[in-house]
């Protein structure tokens, strides 16, 4: 998805119910593409965490490089 914001200070971050991402701060004028991948992890500690545990590790937002 791509997404215009306004100058100035903004967080992003990505969420499904209660699960949360690490959130991100950006900063710029406007001019600025800040690029960044999401998804869910999968494996076993990503089920641990959709069931409970208190970090936030299902969900993932991590800026492309």
């Amino acid at each position: 998805m791509e997404f215009e914001i306004e100058p100035g200070q903004h967080v992003v971050q990505v969420g499904i119910d209660r699960k949360r991402s690490k959130s991100f701060e950006l900063s710029g004028d406007g001019d600025e593409l800040f690029r960044f991948r999401c998804g869910s992890r999968s494996g076993s500690l990503a089920l641990l965490d959709i069931f409970g545990r208190d970090e936030n590790t299902w969900l993932f937002l991590e800026p492309e490089a």
